[in-house]
């Protein structure tokens, strides 16, 4: 991850791999036979997934989820923070790569919408709740403040963006205007 990272998917090398991993070349190809490969197996391994948790509340149960995923994309030493766009650009025209970071995203997303799910089937928030868009909304804020504006996500912040997802996604349905 620090080859990648520190000189991006396309110019990392397998040389320089195995001499940041203090093995040889040949030691790699023995366990994975591209770089490709090789890639797919890091990328599966640093993907945290979490439980879903059931505290009865869903905000707790998002926060339970989205706060660890914050603090795992801000550690240091796994470099995510500067890996996660590069693989996003690689995706773009590597099938397996593609592959990875969907799983990744597919594997991540699961916990969120189970809690939503359970919220729904509590009744605490309306059947017509769309849990994809409400996940979406808290993911997709907190990767954009990372990967585009550049910006840390805080603990606060965490909070801040689930808290708008569930005002803005489940709200109490609207009175008729009289005709």
């Amino acid at each position: 991850m620090a080859e990648v990272g520190e000189r991006g998917w396309t110019a990392a090398t397998i040389d320089g791999i195995a001499g940041r991993a203090g093995v040889s070349k040949p030691t790699i190809y023995r366990r994975w036979r591209s770089k490709d490969d090789l890639l797919h197996f890091v990328a599966s391994r640093v993907v945290e997934v979490c439980d879903a948790p059931d505290t009865g509340d869903l905000r707790r149960d998002l926060l339970a989820i989205f706060r660890p995923m914050a603090e795992h994309l801000l550690d240091e030493h796994l470099g995510l923070a500067r890996l996660l766009p590069m693989l996003v650009a690689e995706a773009t025209h590597n099938a397996a790569i593609r592959d990875v970071v969907q799983e990744a995203a597919h594997q991540r997303r699961r916990p969120a919408l189970d809690a939503i799910d359970r919220a729904v089937r509590r009744g605490d928030i309306p059947r017509r709740t769309d849990a994809d868009a409400v996940v979406d909304m808290i993911a997709g804020a907190l990767i954009y403040r990372l990967l585009i504006l550049g910006e840390p996500i805080a603990r606060a912040t965490v909070d801040q963006v689930v808290d708008q997802a569930l005002r803005g996604a489940i709200r109490p349905d609207r009175p008729k205007k009289a005709t």
